[in-house]
């Protein structure tokens, strides 16, 4: 075996490396996020439970919350039921803490992927959260349907217990499928994150809220007409 040959062949495995890298580092695309106070970074909080374990909300109103019913145990409740930390970064609390006093769900007791959606309430008065989020709006694009956004670039953002759990953790991917009318996209879910946002690229709408998934994919309950009409309603 000559050298060329040699040469070639270890070139060749180290381009193969190198490609299989970047094919892996784009699937589990993630930053940590420790600017959390411009985009849609500024919305996105840390739901502590009364239980100790943690979702990820996002902020429609003043005292106001949405998330995945789950993390209410699909009940509605007028009982404390833990903390929200808006915009929350490693150890910086920039804009204090809700305590959560209610809770509403979609659809009360309904385990469906579809109905999986909640809003969180508090009584607090929070003057720097709401110096902060004056002028400023969570966009919100209601999907008519969910396959005319199969194939659209979007991002995440959550408290990801795999990556440090105060952290917000950004993730970019793609919608790869209609999964029974949730969005099936090709990015990576672990605990903490139920109650992530879905956002589109290209106009920062969210769309969807994550209820599950795994290390390769993640479900997102979209935002139909008549959910956007219930938060409106209840926030």
């Amino acid at each position: 075996m000559n050298k060329k040959f040699i040469i070639m062949c270890l070139f060749g495995i180290l381009i193969f490396s190198l490609n299989d890298k970047e094919v892996r580092a784009d699937i589990n695309n993630k930053d940590i996020v420790t600017d959390t106070l411009n985009g849609n970074h500024l919305f996105t909080s840390k739901f502590e439970r009364a239980n100790s374990s943690w979702c990820t909300a996002i902020a429609v109103g003043n005292n106001s919350f949405l998330t995945s019913a789950h993390c209410i145990e699909f009940k509605d409740s007028k009982e404390p039921l833990g903390y929200v930390y808006p915009a929350l970064s490693g150890a910086s609390m920039p804009l204090s803490y809700f305590a959560i006093t209610e809770g509403i769900t979609y659809k009360e007791n309904s385990q469906v992927r579809v109905d999986d959606i909640a809003i969180v309430k508090s009584s607090d008065l929070n003057t720097s959260f709401n110096y902060y989020m004056k002028d400023k709006e969570l966009k919100i694009k209601v999907v008519d349907k969910v396959d005319d956004l199969v194939g659209k670039n979007v991002y995440t953002i959550g408290y990801a217990s795999d990556t440090g759990n105060n952290y917000q953790i950004k993730r970019r991917g793609a919608i790869t499928k209609n999964w029974n009318n949730a969005f099936k996209v090709d990015v990576s879910a672990s605990g903490g994150q139920s109650g992530s946002g879905l956002y589109l690229e290209d106009t920062n709408e969210l769309i969807g809220i994550l209820e599950g998934g795994d290390k390769n994919t993640a479900f997102f309950t979209p935002i139909t007409k008549e959910i956007k009409t219930w938060i409106d309603n209840n926030k």
